[in-house]
């Protein structure tokens, strides 16, 4: 299974939809742990999705599909 496709239909990620992190994530120096919040700004056509998170610092961060799920 592709790492893109770890999220299905029924759990579908959309813009401005609340998600949170199901691994820590390191992107350029910004530290997220897993169980952080954030909100989808950006769907990007390559699976991946810009996501605005306000705690453990406000950051905007590119996420892929596989490493969250919609927040409850």
């Amino acid at each position: 299974m592709d790492m893109l496709d770890a999220v299905s239909p029924a759990t579908a990620l959309t813009e401005y939809g609340s998600v949170k992190l199901t691994v820590p994530i390191d992107r350029e120096g910004v530290v997220l742990p897993s169980g952080a919040q954030g909100v989808i700004v950006h769907d990007h056509a390559d699976g991946s999705y810009s996501v605005e998170f306000e705690h453990p610092s406000f950051e905007v961060v590119t996420v892929l599909g596989a490493e969250m799920t919609p927040a409850a």
